[in-house]
């Protein structure tokens, strides 16, 4: 395994751990450690989500430019500042509002490393690994990455334990503390990446002869397919973005929430990402089950996963309106997020297959760019939006617009049923 293979493995790992801890412990710290409302949260994932969708594009540019080690260093200064200025702000900050100032930049930081360093380490680990073996080992990695993130949640849980089960602030700040660390050493681990341990010349140029030689073909390809799959994925991601950041919030917080304490918000967290992992699985095995392949599995677990949030919503006006008790409600809540989260999230990996099998080979990272790039936007600004409505209107009025998005892109994908292609194209 190539130098650059191997720290990329160890790069995915620390940043999944760093982020499997750090979202639910983030959100708390504001709405509570700091009593700032959620547009605020919305409006700090919004600033990071929007800056580094952003930097993405100039990052492709420099790297095939310049050198990919370079623009990687680059961003390992910004993704290293990110996490010390959180430490900075949950630790030292003397007033929320200063907290709040400082976790801005901290953003701004993260948001700025994370555009710069995603395309040109993806390209750098590409330039290292031969040609024939890309799939392989990108998949890996996104095995890695959602392992890790899985891991993320239960080591919180330890600290909880450790520490104390309660919200308080220094459990918080050991929390943020913990993932911040984690996070400095996944880019300082990137900041290892170099051009030089990648393939060399006459492999590389190889590589290029083989892929021109794979892009022959004489498929012809049905543009609706991956223009649908892209619309349908942008409006997920506008309603995901609305939702997925207010669920520890809504687990958590005594005064609009269910008053969770830590071990149990942790564990239902850590349970949704293996939940993840095993119907990921589950729905690639039912693909060749169903008459209309993948994008009848993607039609069946994304309903199954609108019809959890509807759930969701119907639990939540029950207890509010004392129709259910506490633990009934707390039980239906747990048993529908984990649900939600598992089947909606099924559908990715299927969705990603469609889109990468409906596009001529030569055109395939364009395409990937663009729904990356506008599925980030989107995702970051919806997140504003999602906060601003919890704070005016309750948790029921977000998840019923979330609900109402996940409909209107999964009935999208109901128009190009007969046209997806099958999997035998490469």
């Amino acid at each position: 395994m190539n130098w650059n293979l191997r720290l990329a493995y160890l790069n995915t790992v620390f940043f999944g751990i760093a982020l499997g801890i750090f979202q639910t412990a983030f959100a708390v710290f504001i709405t509570q450690g700091l009593s700032q409302p959620n547009a605020i949260l919305g409006g700090l994932f919004t600033a990071s989500g929007v800056t580094s969708t952003i930097f993405i594009l100039p990052s492709g540019y420099l790297a095939d430019k310049y050198r990919r080690d370079f623009v990687i260093r680059i961003a390992v200064i910004f993704g290293v500042l990110a996490p010390l200025l959180l430490i900075i702000a949950t630790f030292y900050a003397e007033t929320p509002q200063i907290a709040l100032n400082i976790l801005i930049i901290s953003q701004l930081s993260g948001g700025i490393a994370w555009g710069l360093a995603g395309p040109a380490s993806q390209a750098l680990i590409a330039d290292s690994i031969k040609t024939g073996n890309r799939s392989k080992y990108f998949a890996s990695l996104r095995f890695y990455e959602e392992v890790a993130f899985t891991i993320g949640p239960f080591i919180a849980l330890i600290l909880t334990i450790i520490f104390g089960d309660t919200w308080d602030i220094a459990l918080l700040r050991t929390i943020i503390a913990f993932a911040a660390i984690c996070e400095i050493l996944s880019f300082s681990i990137a900041s290892l990446m170099s051009d030089k341990k990648a393939l060399n010349m006459e492999s590389i140029e190889h590589s290029h002869n083989l892929d021109k030689i794979d892009l022959s073909s004489d498929t012809e390809y049905d543009f609706a397919v991956p223009i649908t799959i892209v619309m349908s994925g942008l409006i997920i991601g506008f309603g995901a973005g609305a939702t997925i950041t207010f669920f520890p919030v809504l687990f958590a917080d005594p005064v609009i929430g269910y008053n969770l304490p830590p071990s149990f918000t942790y564990t239902i967290i850590g349970l949704g990402s293996i939940a993840t992992g095993l119907m990921a699985i589950l729905a690639q095995r039912t693909v060749g089950k169903l008459k209309d392949g993948r994008i009848g599995v993607m039609i069946l677990v994304q309903t199954l996963a609108i019809i959890c949030l509807l759930g969701i919503v119907c639990n939540l006006i029950l207890y509010i309106n004392n129709s259910i008790g506490y633990i009934t409600s707390v039980i239906f809540l747990v048993f529908l997020y984990i649900s939600r989260i598992s089947l909606m999230n099924a559908s990715g990996p299927l969705s990603r297959a469609i889109l990468m099998d409906a596009v001529p080979k030569e055109t395939r990272a364009k395409w990937n760019s663009a729904e990356q790039l506008a599925w980030g936007m989107f995702w970051s600004i919806s997140a504003s939006i999602g906060g601003i409505v919890v704070d005016n209107f309750g948790f029921v009025y977000i998840f019923l617009f979330t609900a109402t998005l996940y409909t209107i892109a999964t009935a999208l994908l109901f128009f190009i049923r007969k046209k997806v292609p099958k999997e035998s194209i490469v």
